[in-house]
């Protein structure tokens, strides 16, 4: 097969070029006349290698066991187990030798090798184990009541889902801590080089609704668009311009696996001209401290934030000191125990790097983070430290877009972020719905689908205009008469992180917001100061 731009072929890739008709048997089984051996390694890096790099590859392939990986090597580990089988596969565990039909595998009739086979499968299952830790139940049935979501007891799922955040996070206090911040010396950062008006608009505006007077400080770029500088220079944001490097110096990813060196291709970052040792995800960081020591006048509350994903429901500030969170440096968790830093975006990069696992612990948002003037800057020369040491180790470096978030995640977990509190999901000022919001937006497309809805999962659950109630009175995430997403007390939530997660269910609300200006948002405030 000449011309291939790939190195390997597939089966259907085989068909596609050349042709071919598949045969069967004339039986009541139509019976196949050859049999594909799937997933039929003898050493299990050569498993992990497949998945990380052939067909559908999974970039977390060298981070799960071989069991997270597809149902059929779930399965596998289940007959060494002595365990029913999941989905189509189940029939195989008790069958593997007698298939339906008139049709069998020669190289399994005969009972050396069937023997020989299953002690290769028995070893690489003992050695994922030693790696990985013991084949858990748990971590399958949790992959399996979130499959629940898209089935009829949908809602229900998700309601348990919020009511076992609710129970973690009670029985974890946070310590009050009081200091005075005055909204008016805050201030808001973030990076918006490639946001359009439409966002922008959404982000600043529905911040200034709120009443905060504080510094907004965006990084933007130097060919914005002049409707779009208008709007926020009358919206009194702090404009810095970031230009990107013609060429980026942070390329490349080598990574270690079973002892040995995995080279990975590279791919090109963009970076800033000021800082193109960083890939951008990276570099916000020095660029914040660089903004930070140029305003003389943001010396209390700080906020680091991603701009694209948010809007705004109260001042963050006044939202901490209600809430007697005015710590030095706060970093708020994601929905814990249904997210942890078992997943990927935290296991991967850290067990290459450190070689350790920070297990069943809160995952930790990089996108949104809150402290002093000091706290803040003390925890970007934490974060550009590690940075220095993740791109000069070849097992740390990395192309993954988020691994700030998994540096973020170490750092605090060993200890390395002085003064560092965190905040348990929906107790704190910032709120990172992502999670959840995409399952509530994965049912709601599922239930559109059963209901052949015109317009798919779009404002799915508003009915009679009533676009304030664009989510079920079951989930108690939002309030009905506001459509504002609320806190586990019931307040109003002063950010909203991950919005996009959603997808189209507020639509309509969102856009009334806009259109209005965010009229809830001075109320929430005003409701929760007279409790």
């Amino acid at each position: 097969l000449s011309g291939s731009l790939y190195p390997l072929w597939s089966a259907e890739d085989i068909r596609t070029e050349v042709g071919g008709l598949q045969i069967i048997k004339n039986d009541t089984h139509q019976s196949p006349t050859g049999f594909h051996f799937h997933n039929f390694f003898s050493v299990r890096d050569d498993i992990h290698k497949k998945f990380f790099t052939y067909g559908h590859s999974k970039t977390t392939a060298y981070v799960l066991p071989l069991w997270e990986l597809s149902t059929d090597l779930e399965n596998g580990v289940r007959c060494v187990k002595g365990l029913s089988g999941k989905g189509s596969g189940k029939w195989a565990i008790k069958n593997a030798r007698y298939l339906p039909g008139t049709s069998q595998p020669i190289w399994y009739t005969y009972k050396k090798n069937f023997d020989r086979r299953h002690s290769w499968w028995k070893q690489i299952v003992k050695d994922e184990e030693e790696e990985y830790g013991a084949f858990s139940l748990s971590l399958a049935t949790k992959k399996e009541l979130e499959k629940q979501l898209m089935g009829d007891e949908g809602i229900e799922q998700i309601v348990k889902f919020l009511n076992q955040t609710e129970e973690s996070s009670s029985k974890r206090q946070v310590p009050a801590r009081i200091s005075n911040w005055d909204s008016s010396k805050s201030a808001v950062l973030g990076l918006a080089t490639k946001i359009p008006l439409n966002e922008c608009r959404q982000f600043v505006g529905s911040l200034r609704a709120t009443g905060y007077v504080g510094h907004i400080i965006l990084g933007i770029a130097p060919d914005a668009p002049q409707n779009l500088l208008d709007y926020l220079k009358d919206q009194k944001v702090t404009l810095k311009f970031v230009e990107m490097a013609d060429n980026c110096t942070y390329n490349g990813s080598i990574f270690r696996s079973n002892g040995r060196d995995k080279v990975l291709d590279t791919k090109n970052w963009h970076c800033p001209k000021a800082y193109p040792d960083y890939k951008i995800t990276m570099a916000r960081f020095p660029i914040y401290r660089d903004w930070l020591n140029e305003c003389d006048t943001c010396t209390d509350g700080i906020i680091l934030t991603d701009v694209r994903d948010v809007w705004w429901q109260r001042d963050p500030f006044e939202t901490a000191a209600k809430l007697k969170m005015e710590h030095e440096l706060m970093v708020f968790e994601e929905i814990y125990p249904a997210l942890d830093n078992r997943n990927w975006l935290s296991e991967f990069p850290i067990k290459q790097c450190k070689k350790i696992s920070l297990g069943d612990t809160p995952m930790l948002c990089s996108g949104s983070t809150m402290g002093s003037r000091n706290g803040i800057l003390a925890y970007i020369d934490a974060m550009v430290a590690e940075f220095d040491i993740w791109i000069k180790d070849k097992y740390c470096r990395s192309d993954l877009i988020g691994d700030d978030q998994s540096i973020h995640n170490y750092l605090f977990y060993t200890g390395k972020l002085e003064g560092a509190v965190s905040i348990p999901y929906r107790t704190g000022p910032l709120h990172v719905v992502g999670w959840i919001a995409n399952k509530m937006w994965r049912l709601a497309e599922e239930q559109a689908k059963r209901k052949n809805a015109t317009t798919g999962a779009v404002n799915f659950y508003v009915e009679n205009d009533r676009y304030e109630e664009w989510l079920p009175a079951q989930y108690k995430f939002i309030d009905p008469n506001t459509g504002l997403i609320l806190n586990k007390d019931g307040n109003p939530s002063a950010q909203i992180h991950q919005m996009d997660r959603f997808g189209t269910l507020a639509l309509r609300w969102r856009q009334q917001m806009n259109q209005l200006s965010w009229p809830y948002n001075r109320m929430a405030w005003q409701s929760f100061d007279n409790e």
